[in-house]
């Protein structure tokens, strides 16, 4: 069951970027931040990182709309935050599943 948050985004420093993930320095605390493509962020890079909590991470985008496609993605039977995560880095056809699982 996921959390329920207030928070939409976090402004902060990119500290260090993994695999999957980049730790976001807000307020003198780090943050670890999965992300579905890495490379839309830079070391050193300071600014606006749009948030999802969940009860499995704390999940991260570039721009709103990514977020809410990612909270779209969450309502499909069988895909959790690491699913949709993944179909975001793949860059699927997310808008046909999308209107598959409506019918």
């Amino acid at each position: 069951m996921a959390t329920k948050s207030s928070n939409l985004y976090k402004t902060g420093k990119v500290v260090s970027i993994g695999k999957t993930y980049i730790i976001l320095e807000s307020d003198y605390t780090g943050s670890i931040i999965y992300v579905a493509r890495t490379k839309d962020f830079k070391k050193n890079w300071t600014g606006k990182v749009f948030i999802y909590e969940h009860d499995q991470g704390l999940y991260g985008f570039k721009t709103l709309e990514e977020r809410n496609l990612f909270k779209q993605l969450l309502n499909i039977k069988k895909v959790g935050p690491k699913r949709a995560i993944k179909l975001l880095l793949e860059d699927v056809e997310t808008n046909s599943i999308l209107k598959n699982e409506r019918r």
